[in-house]
């Protein structure tokens, strides 16, 4: 797929296991097509819906269908954060000192986990990106990104660091920072899936359905 047309970034991906960090150079990126003037847009193909008078962009009228003339059919709108936190999570670090402490905690609620993840005598770093997501999964978007500034602080060429660095960035909209995070992290980890499905994701909130086509074809 074509590189997503966003601004180059700093940011690396390391090695699992806290090895060296593997190179990372921004690929050219093409600048996004602007949206046609309505004069220049194609004219839409005949097909079975079309737009009500009072249908906002997700809802279509039906000429006919089973529900019969003038149903409607419904099309839910993109949910970009509900969909980052549905993307596969990294495995924990078997060498992390918390590493069966957070085994046992993999079917807790947000809140409960948070409160067990400070009873923890020394916090790691897989403690910490544990509540950053638990953080996410609240609705603490601003608490999210205070840790994971703390994080980048300490830890910035670690992969799962910049991995949530998209996670975080797509939560919370910034969507051509989470493409460049995921960008990175399939940088340094060609043809893993996870990575691939992100970018997907991203150019789909960045409006370039071809490259999420591409993406998408895991």
């Amino acid at each position: 797929a074509a590189p997503l047309a966003v601004p180059p970034t700093h940011v690396r991906g390391s090695a699992p296991g806290g090895g060296a960090p593997l190179p990372y150079t921004p690929p050219a990126h093409a600048p996004v097509p602007a949206p046609r003037p309505p004069d220049q847009a194609p004219a839409a193909a005949p097909g079975p819906y079309v737009t009500g008078p009072s249908a906002g962009p997700y809802v279509q009228t039906a000429l006919a269908g089973p529900y019969g003339p003038g149903g409607s059919v419904r099309l839910a709108p993109f949910d970009a954060p509900a969909t980052a936190l549905a993307l596969p999570v990294p495995r924990v670090d078997a060498m992390d000192p918390n590493a069966g402490f957070l085994a046992g905690l993999m079917a807790s609620a947000p809140a409960e986990l948070i409160t067990a993840l400070h009873t923890v005598p020394v916090p790691s770093l897989e403690t910490r990106l544990r509540e950053l997501r638990a953080r996410l999964e609240m609705r603490e978007p601003d608490a999210a990104a205070r840790a994971l500034t703390t994080l980048e602080g300490e830890h910035a060429d670690d992969w799962r660091v910049v991995w949530y660095r998209g996670v975080t960035s797509l939560v919370t909209g910034d969507h051509e920072t989470a493409a460049l995070s995921f960008d990175a992290v399939y940088d340094a980890f060609p043809g893993e899936m996870a990575p691939k499905l992100a970018l997907g994701i991203c150019a789909e909130v960045l409006g370039q359905l071809d490259n999420a086509a591409e993406y998408y074809r895991l």
